[in-house]
C-alpha cells in the first residue's frame, strides 16, 4: 500500500483525468478550423477514452466488490446499450435541417457545433457523477 496515495485514489484518478480530458476535447472539436487540430483532439479523444477504460472503469468494480461486479458491469453493458439505441434518434433530431432552408449550410453547422459541445458537457457530468 502506497503511503502518500491511496489505491483507491489512484485508480479513481486513472478513470477521471482521462474522461475529463476527453469531454473537453469533445467541446474544443466544434471550434476548431484547421484538420490537423481537428485530427489531434480525435485522436486524443480516443486515447483518453480508452485510457478511462484500461485504467478505472473495468478493473476498479473488481477491486472493490469481486463478487458484485458482474452485475455491476451488466448495469454499465445496459446503459451502453440503451444509449447506443438512443444516440442517433437524438443526433438526427438536433441535427437536423431542411435543405431547402435559407442558410442551410450554417444552420446546419451550428447544430452540429452545439451537438459536440453537448456530448461534452454530459461526459463532464458523467465525471462528476463518479467523483461526487
Amino acid at each position: 500500500v502506497d503511503t502518500k496515495v491511496s489505491w483507491l485514489k489512484c485508480r479513481v484518478s486513472f478513470l477521471v483525468i482521462p474522461l475529463i480530458i476527453r469531454s473537453v476535447s469533445l467541446g474544443l472539436l466544434p471550434f476548431t478550423s484547421d484538420l490537423a487540430a481537428s485530427v489531434a483532439l480525435l485522436v486524443l479523444n480516443n486515447v483518453m477514452w480508452a485510457t478511462g477504460f484500461a485504467g478505472g472503469i473495468m478493473t476498479l468494480n473488481y477491486e472493490l466488490d469481486p463478487f458484485n461486479s458482474p452485475m455491476m458491469f451488466g448495469i454499465y453493458n445496459g446503459f451502453g446499450q440503451a444509449i447506443g439505441f438512443l444516440e442517433p434518434l437524438i443526433r438526427s433530431g438536433i441535427t437536423s435541417v431542411e435543405e431547402k432552408e435559407e442558410g442551410y449550410r450554417e444552420e446546419y453547422e451550428r447544430r452540429w457545433r452545439w451537438f459536440f459541445v453537448l456530448c461534452g458537457g454530459l461526459g463532464l457530468v458523467g465525471v462528476l457523477s463518479v467523483v461526487v
